[in-house]
């Protein structure tokens, strides 16, 4: 079936309202109460409370809730976790809703109380502020009337600006390093009630302007230039995809072959010590295995413990490395083959050498080693998904007419039921009464095929990353590549979930004129996920009023179709025409392919005036 698009259109990729765990009014965030401590102050967004990975930790700051804490949405970043300033409020909602164009000061980040008054008066000239920050990143960038305002609180509470930064001339693939002296001269900000903030101007109708902030540490001899701080740390909470490149694979597609269709996983480390030093540096692996069987949960079992696993060569100073596990579970012993599906804990350690007795005095009693393990789980359920669960972003498509198609690969090795598609489809823009028509296409030399199932469906919003199942009616029988997407029915962009932690931009496709166009514009993967199992609704046959009823469906090469239907033609699914034997049994016209290849098939005739087409699956004998 030819596919017709309309206009010069793209995919394209949007802004989204993004999720937070607490629950309050939308404000300015609320301030609690929490005692003044001694220096030093460091955060650098690795920790969180219990249950809010989205929230900044608030044993740190009075002032946090609508700075949303994350992994993905900073490029390069110092370590694990950033905190991203944007025009959302603490529910991740547009503080703006009547005026698109509002900007105002957004987001609002305060430290608590801090005991300067404790500084001596010989070392207050050495105390700073140093942080990293970087506009953009993953995010939408700021405009150039746009900035991230740095304020001190002094012994009468009222705040002084020490610093605005703007988005000119600031790189915005990486981390830039600031230090700020709080001024020695002044001795009002030698206090015991002493705090900072960090404050961003931004459009306030959405996720713009964003901001990213990174390793924040007040402290006497604060300027470390030079000399910097006696850390190694993991940049991401992420391993790189087990199933490359999917993060979750059926397990029935897989149970045969699971471990030879695992890769390596990679993490990424950083030495942030700026003086010139070699460090020598391990890591430890655990896996542990959970498998669910007709119900019953077997696990988590310890399946595999690999201790002081040499990196190789020392990690040079102001380093970024990656690295490739040596071990990981990939020994079929580990798996129960009968499983209905598996999950995989993996949990990576640094042996970095960042304990008490490697600090200066000046860090105690900091522990550097927060941000030294990464816990990721990978899944081997009955789905495919590209996405870690989590969106940053959402990308769709702008015109009426157009469509998309997004590539997947069955681990399978014959054919099997897709019964529903997983979409997350976040908050954005209009959302009333909105339908998408969903299709499964085929595979046609390595682009979008024959459309093998169109179902229109509603479509319904979610928030904290949130998948809606959508089944399908009928379900269908698919076996190797085969693509999953939609027809966009209105101008508007209605956005699907885009998450940029792992990229599969290049098995993203689009249809505007009738020629199938690869992605090139948009990076990350879609929240899109094939669900397969069981149906008792697979069927390939058409309404009544075409006429054409084909039995048996599925077959193994033979079958029945109309006596009145004329002009028989079999097809595959790369348009393929397949060769038959067509006979007369008994008043029935009983076709049998004479070239049996198990898979789908088009049947294609003329009944009455018309042309009308069915689909069969073939398997073997």
């Amino acid at each position: 079936m030819a596919l017709a698009g309309t206009s010069l259109a793209q995919l394209k990729i949007t802004p989204i309202e993004h999720p937070r765990e607490q629950r309050k009014s939308p404000g300015s965030g609320r301030t609690q109460t929490l005692s003044a401590m001694p220096l030093p102050f460091w955060d650098d967004f690795s920790t969180f409370n219990a249950g809010k990975p989205s929230v900044p930790n608030d044993t740190l700051w009075t002032t946090h809730e609508s700075v949303w804490r994350n992994e993905d949405m900073g490029i390069a970043p110092i370590s694990m976790g950033v905190a991203t300033f944007d025009g959302l409020d603490s529910l991740g909602r547009p503080r703006s809703l009547n005026d698109v164009l509002s900007k105002g000061f957004s987001d609002r980040l305060v430290s608590r109380p801090l005991r300067l008054d404790l500084v001596p008066v010989g070392q207050r000239n050495t105390v700073y502020l140093t942080f990293f920050f970087q506009p953009t990143g993953n995010g939408e960038p700021p405009d150039s009337e746009d900035q991230l305002r740095i304020s001190f609180k002094d012994n009468t509470g009222q705040w002084t600006t020490i610093l605005q930064i703007q988005n000119s001339n600031v790189p915005t693939d990486r981390f830039s390093r600031i230090s700020l002296p709080v001024p020695a001269t002044d001795s009002r900000y030698f206090h015991n009630n002493f705090q900072f903030r960090f404050e961003n101007f931004a459009r306030l109708s959405g996720p713009y302007d964003t901001w990213h902030l990174d390793y924040v540490y007040l402290n006497v001899n604060g300027n470390l230039v030079g000399t910097s701080f006696t850390d190694r740390a993991i940049t991401r909470d992420r391993l790189t995809p087990l199933f490359q490149p999917y993060q979750s694979v059926p397990f029935r597609h897989a149970r045969n072959s699971l471990t030879t269709l695992m890769t390596a996983p990679q993490f990424e480390i950083l030495n942030i010590k700026e003086q010139d030093q070699q460090i020598p540096i391990s890591y430890r692996v655990q896996s542990d295995v959970t498998t669910y069987t007709n119900g019953v949960v077997t696990g988590p079992v310890t399946v595999q413990v690999q201790d002081s696993i040499s990196i190789g060569n020392t990690l040079g100073s102001s380093e970024r490395r990656t690295i490739t596990l040596s071990t990981f579970p990939n020994n079929p012993a580990f798996y129960d083959p009968l499983a209905d599906s598996t999950d995989i804990l993996l949990q990576v350690k640094i042996n970095s050498g960042d304990n008490a007795a490697d600090y200066d005095p000046q860090f105690t009693p900091m522990d550097f080693r927060s941000n030294d393990t990464i816990t990721y789980q990978f899944r081997a359920r009955n789905y495919y998904a590209y996405d870690d669960g989590t969106g940053e972003y959402g990308a769709g498509l702008d015109q009426p007419g157009s469509f998309l198609a997004y590539q997947f690969d069955s681990r399978f090795s014959g054919v099997d039921t897709l019964t529903a598609v997983d979409l997350h489809l976040p908050k954005f823009g209009e959302e009333n009464n909105q339908v998408l028509q969903l299709i499964i296409l085929g595979d046609n030399n390595n682009l979008p095929g024959n459309l093998l199932h169109v179902q229109d469906i509603t479509i319904k919003r979610t928030t904290q990353n949130e998948f809606v199942r959508y089944a399908l009616n009928p379900a269908l029988l698919v076996g190797g590549r085969f693509y999953v997407g939609w027809r966009q029915g209105t101008a508007s962009i209605i956005a699907v979930g885009l998450d940029k932690s792992n990229d599969t931009g290049s098995r993203m496709y689009y249809n505007t004129g009738g020629n199938w166009l690869q992605n090139t514009q948009v990076t990350g993967s879609l929240m899109i996920r094939p669900v397969f199992g069981k149906s008792n609704n697979l069927t390939t046959s058409v309404t009544e009023e075409s006429g054409l009823v084909i039995y048996p469906n599925p077959n193994a090469g033979e079958f029945f179709v109309p006596t009145k239907a004329q002009q028989v033609q079999v097809h595959d699914m790369l348009g393929r025409s397949i060769p038959f034997v067509e006979t007369d049994e008994g008043g029935r016209k009983k076709i049998t392919l004479t070239t049996t290849m198990p898979g789908l098939m088009i049947v294609t005739c003329r009944m009455n005036d018309s042309i009308v087409t069915q689909r069969i699956m073939v398997r073997h004998p």
